[in-house]
């Protein structure tokens, strides 16, 4: 009984709860005043919002590496450096361009288990052909470096990558 009192009062509660949301969404959308009021007054005319904040850094500190004061240089001093470090010519290497590689060319088949020697061998589809590979084996130009359950990796044309199995 005491559970059945329980689930009338929350029951009340939810529906007292959403009498509310629904009533003040109808107020909202029919009422007859369209006129928006503000609490605080709009004060127009000329304003200066950014007043010129004017501050000197004092970095008068312990260096913590050679234990002494530290001397913070003038502006003039840090503009030369900065100046002398612009002016050195920058030598910038062509790019060589990147070889693309298709490797979609290799797929990895699956992966065969020899019980007897304990040796994993994979079925490698390279080229439209299929090869039975062990790990180091090189066959038309991919070499295979380690046999996965789920993926082996190989590598082409100086390249490292994991195949997934498809």
């Amino acid at each position: 009984m005491k559970n059945k009192k329980m689930t009338y009062i929350l029951l009340a509660g939810v529906v007292v709860v959403w009498g509310l949301i629904f009533l003040r969404i109808y107020s909202s959308l029919f009422s007859d005043s369209k006129e928006i009021t503000s609490s605080k007054p709009v004060i127009r005319g000329k304003q200066d919002f950014f007043k010129k904040d004017t501050f000197v850094l004092v970095a008068k500190y312990r260096d913590p590496f050679l234990g002494g004061i530290h001397i913070s240089s003038n502006s003039v001093g840090l503009k030369e450096k900065v100046n002398k470090i612009k002016s050195k010519p920058v030598v910038v290497k062509p790019k060589e361009p990147e070889i693309q590689i298709d490797w979609t060319v290799i797929n990895y088949v699956g992966l065969i288990k020899n019980r007897g020697s304990n040796k994993n061998v994979s079925l490698m589809n390279i080229k439209g052909k299929e090869y039975l590979m062990e790990e180091g084996v090189v066959e038309d130009g991919v070499k295979l470096i380690k046999n996965c359950k789920d993926s082996v990796k190989v590598v082409f044309c100086g390249k490292e990558k994991f195949i997934k199995r498809n």
